[in-house]
């Protein structure tokens, strides 16, 4: 029995239990063939969550936010600003993809006029240079003011990542949380170059509404049932990562896919 393999699948075990306690009516399909610890693989179609993405011209009439993508495009219409390119997932209205010239940050970007004095106004500070806790703060702003569009609950939004990957090129990730607790690949992402928000969107967002944060076992209750699992514990395991729990997106069945291992 390999003691790393059973950590990893140790952990993974264990935060499924503890945060899918109850849900134990999930269909599970095994694996065919292999080890014995082959034989404890398991896949679950509903965690499969797939993506959806269609233009937002073509989906627009129907979609749950479309008063908040009218008044958007209208406003942008009224002071002669150019289209954007907007992607939506239809399912939800969230847009996944919507790209533009926003200006945030002071740069050379088309229309950017931003100075910091600008940005210390959005922000409610001073603002002495642009550096990483500031674009984090500027595009925090920047999402909740666009938070109709994106179809996101911003008391889910968690702590802000703002990364240079040049001198004019920022990557930015908002983690979705709930109660404090990560929902599974939930997040905002945002690309902002030369001082404007190029690329903004979501990537598999669904709000989350009436769970209870609280988990039906703790994390040591958790542990010990990943063990039993896999057949026990042994002199050699090294648990690698403590349990942890999350929030799991499920996909309806007429969204699942994928099989079985």
């Amino acid at each position: 029995m390999k003691s790393r393999w059973i950590g990893r699948g140790v952990l993974l075990l264990a935060s499924f239990l503890w945060v899918l306690a109850g849900a134990a009516g999930w269909a599970v399909e095994p694996r065919e063939g292999g080890s014995y610890l082959d034989q404890k693989e398991f896949f679950k179609p509903e965690l499969y969550i797939s993506s959806s993405h269609a233009p937002l011209d073509e989906v627009l009439p129907e979609l749950p936010n479309r008063a908040a993508w009218n008044a958007f495009l209208a406003e942008r219409q009224s002071v002669g600003e150019p289209p954007v390119r907007a992607f939506v997932d239809p399912r939800s209205g969230a847009a996944t993809s919507l790209v533009g010239a926003f200006p945030l940050i002071p740069g050379r970007g088309a229309g950017n006029r931003m100075t910091l004095a600008d940005v210390a106004s959005r922000l409610g500070r001073p603002v002495q240079a642009v550096d990483a806790g500031t674009v984090a703060e500027a595009a925090l702003s920047f999402v909740r003011q666009h938070k109709g569009l994106l179809a996101i609950d911003e008391a889910q939004l968690g702590q802000v990542r703002a990364v240079p990957v040049s001198s004019e090129l920022w990557q930015v990730s908002i983690p979705q949380t709930y109660h404090g607790i990560p929902v599974r690949h939930g997040r905002v992402a945002a690309s902002i170059n030369n001082g404007n928000v190029v690329l903004f969107g979501t990537e598999t967002w669904g709000s989350v509404r009436g769970l209870s944060p609280v988990p039906k076992v703790d994390g040591a209750a958790a542990l010990a049932a990943g063990f039993e699992y896999a057949g026990g514990r042994s002199s050699l395991d090294e648990i690698v990562r403590a349990p942890a729990l999350e929030v799991v997106p499920v996909a309806p069945q007429e969204h699942q896919r994928g099989e079985g291992f």
